[in-house]
């Protein structure tokens, strides 16, 4: 109807990415990521909001491909670029620089990243509240900051304030909850409580099994989510942003 260059033919690549990207298929995530990127700067030039939200895109597809690299420097020019046109404190300019701390986490740099969360997690609670969704993905990437810099106490305090609002905001089998609750769970057994580690583990596997595994479930081909598998293997979960054009 519009052609393969139309804005919206763009936008709709760009969010079939998300959609790539969160079910697993991170591959075609990165195709999809690479070509909405592409034609918006091409179309509109790279401080157009459209260009911002698909930079945003593209990195977060590139880190899920192992190019920890590359998406480091999409994400950081991204979230210069919102700084310099909406100011420190828009929730875009935030939310960037929360998936640059993910970034950054996994690069090695932890106390960075927890800058970042810390300095992005003060604004947004200010301006949105603590039970925003921003708020509470930021949250939870801070405390695996904190976990990696190995303030499991820290760690785990932040998931239990964090875990009840997931559950009244999200609802309780939604990802974004199932990785706090995931994480927390890793903190508790940092910090010896064992039991309740165990009962929060099974009732968080159970939950990722139902809602990202039920085809396979029920009897049909396929594998486990990457989120389970990632969580099977006692690796933290990473809450990703949805980028988003004004």
């Amino acid at each position: 109807m519009f052609g393969p260059e139309n804005p919206a033919t763009l936008e709709v690549t760009r969010q079939l990415s998300e959609s790539c990207r969160k079910a697993g298929d991170h591959a075609r995530s990165l195709d999809l990521a690479t070509v909405a990127y592409t034609q918006f700067v091409r179309r509109d030039g790279e401080n157009h909001p459209r260009s911002l939200a698909a930079a945003l895109t593209l990195s977060l597809a590139l880190r899920q491909n192992g190019d920890l690299q590359a998406a480091r420097t999409h994400g950081a020019e991204a979230g210069g670029r919102y700084r310099q046109i909406y100011g420190p404190h828009h929730p875009h300019t935030l939310s960037a620089d929360a998936d640059l701390a993910v970034t950054l986490r996994l690069l090695g740099e932890p106390e960075e990243a927890r800058r970042l969360d810390e300095n992005a997690l003060a604004s947004l609670t200010d301006s949105l509240g603590t039970d925003h969704s921003l708020a509470l993905v930021c949250s939870i990437n801070l405390a695996s900051d904190l976990a990696a810099l190995g303030r499991h106490d820290d760690a785990r305090r932040r998931g239990e304030e964090a875990l009840p609002l997931c559950r009244v905001t999200f609802g309780a089998d939604h990802p974004t909850t199932l990785a706090c609750s995931g994480n927390l769970s890793m903190d508790l057994a940092s910090t010896g409580s064992e039991a309740a580690s165990a009962a929060l583990r099974e009732d968080t596997l159970e939950r990722l099994e139902r809602v990202l595994d039920a085809p396979r479930l029920r009897g049909e081909q396929g594998s486990p989510h990457p989120a389970t598998v990632q969580f099977r293997d006692l690796q933290r979960a990473n809450c990703d942003i949805d980028p988003m054009p004004l």
